[in-house]
C-alpha cells in the first residue's frame, strides 16, 4: 500500500516562509552591489595612433597585461578597439577598465572616428614611432597632431578639455624643482605649451635596439641621436606631451606613466589619480636607449644643455608654421615657394637625418611632354653659336699674347705644331726591369746628332777640282794633308800600282799620313829586306 503523508502543520508552514524570504533578501543585496561595483570601476580611454598592428598589440600587452588569451585586440582593420583592466598589484581588484582603439593610418578620412574614440575627452593619446625608420619621425609626427587638432576642434565637451589643461599644469607645477609641497605656480617659459590639444600626448618611439644597427649600417654618430632627440623634445614641448623610447622585452616606465595619466591608483578615487612624484617617475636623457621624459619636466634650457649648436628657436617656429598650414589641407597644398621649404621642419630633420632608401615612388605620367623640333633646333643653334664665339675668341687671345715655346714648336717645313709631350705626355716604360726614359733618350741622340753635324755646317767643303787637279805617279805615295779625307781614286790607283810593281807597304798612304801603325809595319818589314 502506498504510504499516505500526513498534511504539514502549521509550524512547518511558518518555518518554510521565513526561509523563502531570507533567501531573497539575500539575493537582492547581492546583485545590488554587483550592479553598484560594476558602476564604481572608472572607464578610461585609450587612443593608440600610429605603428602596425603588431606593434601596437605588444605595446598594450606591455602596458595592459591580461591573463591568459582574454582581451583580444581587434585592429586590423582601420579603427581597432579592444578592451583592458588595471589590476591591484596586491589582490588583483579591477582599478580601471580602459577602452583600447587603435588607428594605424593618418588620412583625413578617419577623423569622425577619431572623435569618437577621443569621447568625452577623458582618456590619453599615444603615438608610436619605430627606430627602424628615425628619417620618418617628424613627418610621422606632423600628420598625426594635424589630425588631433582637426579632430578635437569639432568636440563639444570643451570644458572637459579645458580641464585636461589644467591637469598639465598641475603635473608642471609638481614636477618644478621650486614646488616642496606648496602650490606654486610656475609662469610658462618660452615655446612651452603653446600649441595645446587638450588631451594628454605621450609619443613612444619603439624598437631602441636598432640604434646599434644604425650606427654600424648607416654610420650613425653620438650627436644624430642627440639632434633627434632635441628635435623632438622641442617640438612635443609645444603640446606639454611626454616621450618614451622603449625594447620589446623593456617598456620602462610606460606602464607606470599610463597608471598617472589614466589617474588611476591603488586605494584612490577616479579624479585622485597618483602624481609624477606619488608613482616614483625619474627622467632620463642620458641613456639613448631609456630616454623618459615625463610630461611638464622639459623646457629650453634642459633641452640646450645636451648638446650645443642646436637651433631650438627655428625649430619651435617652424614647427607651429607647419602644423597651421596642415589644418588646411588646401593651402598647404598650395604652398610652393622656396622660402616655404626652407622654414620646414620635415626640411630642417632631413638635412641631418636622411633616408638612405629615397626612391622615386611617383607613378609614371600618362602624358609625356615634349619640344618641338624647330624649338629644339633653334635652341641647338644658340648653342652651338655661342661655342663658336668662345673659340674664336680663345684664338683672338693665343695671337695676342703669342706662342709659348714650352708648349709649342717650328718645325723644319715651317708648320707650328704642338710637341710631342703637349700631345701625349711623357714616354717611360720598364724594359728588363730597367726603368726606360724614352723622352731622355730621344733628347741625348738629338743632341749628338746636332754636335757632330755641328763641324760639317761650320767648315766649308773643298772644290772637288782641287782633289783631282793634283797628278797620281805610279810608284810614288800620294802625300795628304792631314785631317783631310782620303780621295777614293787615289787609294784605287795605289793599290793597283802596288799590285802591279810588288813595291812594299811602306808607300802606303798611311805610312805617308805619319800613322804608328803603318810605322810599325814598316820596322817588321826591314829585316826582312836584308835578309832577302
Amino acid at each position: 500500500m502506498a504510504r499516505v503523508l500526513p498534511p504539514p502543520t502549521s509550524t512547518q508552514q511558518k518555518q518554510h516562509t521565513r526561509t523563502t524570504s531570507t533567501e531573497k533578501k539575500e539575493i537582492w543585496p547581492s546583485l545590488l552591489r554587483s550592479v553598484a561595483n560594476a558602476r564604481s570601476i572608472p572607464s578610461k580611454r585609450l587612443l593608440l595612433l600610429g605603428g602596425s598592428p603588431s606593434s601596437q598589440s605588444e605595446l598594450v600587452q606591455q602596458v595592459l597585461p591580461s591573463p591568459g588569451n582574454g582581451g583580444v585586440l581587434a585592429n586590423r582593420f582601420a579603427l581597432g578597439y579592444g578592451v583592458r583592466d588595471i589590476r591591484a598589484d596586491s589582490d588583483g581588484e579591477i582599478l580601471a577598465r580602459v577602452g583600447v582603439w587603435t588607428l594605424d593610418r593618418a588620412e583625413g578620412e578617419y577623423v569622425p572616428l577619431m572623435r569618437r574614440a577621443i569621447g568625452d575627452g577623458d582618456g590619453i593619446v599615444v603615438i608610436l614611432l619605430d627606430w627602424s625608420r628615425p628619417w620618418g619621425f617628424v613627418a610621422e609626427l606632423r600628420r598625426w597632431i594635424a589630425l588631433l587638432r582637426r579632430a578635437t576642434d569639432g568636440l563639444d565637451q570643451r570644458d572637459v578639455l579645458d580641464e585636461n589643461d589644467g591637469r598639465w599644469k598641475r603635473w608642471r607645477d609638481d614636477a618644478s624643482p621650486e614646488a616642496d609641497g606648496d602650490a606654486v605656480s610656475v609662469p610658462l617659459g618660452p615655446g612651452e605649451y603653446d600649441e595645446p590639444l587638450g588631451l594628454p600626448l605621450v609619443v613612444v618611439c619603439q624598437n631602441t635596439h636598432e640604434v646599434e644597427k644604425l650606427e654600424k649600417e648607416q654610420g650613425y654618430k653620438e650627436k644624430d641621436f642627440d639632434f633627434v632627440l632635441q628635435f623632438l623634445r622641442t617640438v612635443l614641448l609645444k603640446h606639454g606631451a611626454g616621450l618614451v623610447y622603449t625594447m620589446p622585452s623593456q617598456p620602462g616606465q610606460m606602464r607606470q606613466l599610463l597608471h598617472c595619466l589614466l589617474q588611476v591608483g591603488e586605494g584612490m578615487g577616479e579624479r585622485a589619480g597618483p602624481t609624477s612624484r606619488d608613482a616614483g617617475l625619474k627622467h632620463n636623457v642620458i641613456d639613448r636607449d631609456r630616454v623618459f621624459v615625463p610630461p611638464g619636466w622639459d623646457s629650453w634650457g634642459k633641452i640646450r644643455v645636451l648638446r650645443e649648436g642646436f637651433d631650438i628657436e627655428g625649430v619651435s617656429r617652424a614647427w607651429g608654421v607647419d602644423i597651421d598650414k596642415a589644418m588646411d589641407q588646401e593651402q598647404h597644398k598650395n604652398t610652393d615657394d622656396e622660402q616655404t621649404k626652407q622654414v620646414s621642419t620635415e626640411s630642417m630633420y632631413a638635412q641631418r637625418i636622411s633616408n638612405p632608401k629615397r626612391t622615386n615612388t611617383a607613378p609614371p605620367a600618362i602624358e609625356v611632354e615634349y619640344t618641338s623640333d624647330q624649338t629644339f633646333l633653334a635652341a641647338q643653334l644658340e648653342r652651338l653659336e655661342a661655342f663658336l664665339a668662345e673659340d674664336e675668341a680663345k684664338k683672338k687671345d693665343e695671337q695676342q699674347r703669342g706662342t709659348s715655346a714650352t708648349t709649342r714648336r717650328q718645325l723644319d717645313d715651317g708648320v707650328v705644331r704642338p710637341s710631342m709631350n703637349d700631345q701625349i705626355g711623357p714616354v717611360q716604360f720598364n724594359m728588363g726591369g730597367i726603368q726606360y726614359d724614352a723622352d731622355e733618350a730621344l733628347r741625348r741622340i738629338k743632341e749628338r746628332t746636332k754636335a757632330a753635324a755641328a763641324p760639317a755646317q761650320g767648315t766649308p767643303d773643298r772644290p772637288r777640282s782641287t782633289r783631282e787637279s793634283t797628278p797620281f805617279t805610279p810608284g810614288s805615295p800620294p802625300t795628304f794633308e792631314p785631317g783631310k779625307d782620303i780621295p777614293v781614286e787615289n787609294l784605287e790607283a795605289y793599290f793597283a800600282s802596288l799590285i802591279k810593281g810588288g813595291r812594299s807597304a811602306a808607300n802606303s798612304p798611311r805610312a805617308a799620313m805619319g800613322s804608328p801603325r803603318v810605322g810599325s809595319a814598316r820596322g817588321s818589314q826591314e829585316p826582312g829586306k836584308d835578309g832577302r
